[in-house]
């Protein structure tokens, strides 16, 4: 008995150092990855520790004034962690990237972030209400993506439920995927299993969402609408940019079209401006070898640094006009462009 308990306390002392050297061997070899696509690993935390700040308002963006400054012409980018910029830096954000774009020909223009990871567009329209009513802007670009589609029921009251107590388990679970790296690995081996065994998200989606009269679409239309009749009613120039999931598609149809088309013809039925990356994206997602260069990095699908470059040109080219336009507008009641 005595001989069993000193083999197991062996076996343990060494399962638990083969477990610590692994996750140090891990975290070395890892080191390069910025944030991971569930941001809530050991990776991401470290990476957003080190590398976002935010604001007094709560948002990852630069401290700024309230009211704008006479002749400014503001621009609010409102979105979810595409906006948000999730796994690369301020400057290579599209929001940063269309800011220093159109300074170059209109030095008033003030792009401000208000992206916020989770936000789906019932969310953002909260944020577009908050604002419009304290900032002031002239121009709003609301970025969508296809899980802003995904429905959360309102409470009854109006005031959104407590989350459940975690329990034990979870708590643990929390607590692993939070601290380690080989936890995080696991847990990616998991889930390529079950992707494989149930479907992917995209099929998740096509299932719920393939009737125009489901329950989430229709919230979901009705919170666009409503987003951007709220720009139009305040006369503020609106645009949607649609980002697609730059899943892999061999040249085969990107399985969320439709989603794509649906937010199209709200845009052209509310006469807003409305640019599709889909287009953009695609050529990178038929091929094989190059659709991960429109990811953050292997474990993260959230756009790259290239990407958001991708993104700016192609909105640059459908708000670039109008904004001018109005930018030149906005400084000539103060003398001019400075």
């Amino acid at each position: 008995m005595r001989n069993l308990l000193k083999n197991l306390a062996v076996l343990g002392v060494t399962l638990g150092l083969t477990l610590v050297v692994g996750e140090l061997i891990a975290r070395a070899v890892f080191s390069d990855i910025t944030t991971t696509a569930d941001n809530g690993s050991y990776l991401a935390l470290r990476w957003k520790e080190a590398n976002v700040r935010l604001n007094r308002y709560g948002y990852r963006e630069r401290e700024f004034a309230t009211g704008k400054a006479p002749g400014a012409y503001r621009i609010a980018f409102i979105g979810d962690s595409y906006t948000f910029g999730q796994g690369i830096a301020e400057p290579e954000r599209m929001s940063n990237l269309l800011e220093s774009t159109l300074r170059q020909e209109a030095p008033n223009v003030e792009v401000l972030n208000f992206g916020n990871a989770g936000n789906n567009t019932a969310d953002e329209l909260v944020v577009l209400r908050r604002v419009i009513a304290e900032l002031d802007p002239d121009f709003v670009v609301l970025q969508w993506f296809v899980n802003d589609v995904d429905y959360k029921a309102p409470a009854a009251d109006g005031v959104p439920a407590p989350p459940p107590p975690l329990s034990g388990v979870t708590r643990v679970r929390r607590w692993m995927r939070n601290t380690s790296v080989l936890y995080f690995l696991a847990g990616e081996v998991a889930h390529r299993i079950e992707e494989r065994l149930q479907g992917t998200y995209e099929t998740d989606v096509s299932s719920r969402i393939a009737d125009p009269g489901s329950i989430e679409w229709k919230a979901h239309e009705e919170a666009l609408t409503a987003f951007i009749r709220a720009c139009r009613e305040r006369n503020i120039g609106v645009a949607v940019l649609l980002v697609p999931s730059a899943v892999p598609t061999g040249h085969s149809p990107y399985p969320l079209s439709f989603l794509h088309e649906r937010v199209l013809e709200v845009c052209r039925r509310e006469r807003a401006l409305c640019a599709d990356l889909l287009p953009v994206f695609k050529p990178y997602m038929d091929d094989d070898t190059r659709y991960r260069s429109l990811w953050v990095n292997r474990f993260d699908p959230h756009m790259s640094a290239m990407a958001n470059r991708l993104a700016m040109e192609r909105l640059r080219g459908l708000v670039g006009p109008p904004i001018l336009e109005g930018a030149r507008h906005a400084a000539s009641l103060t003398g001019g462009l400075q």
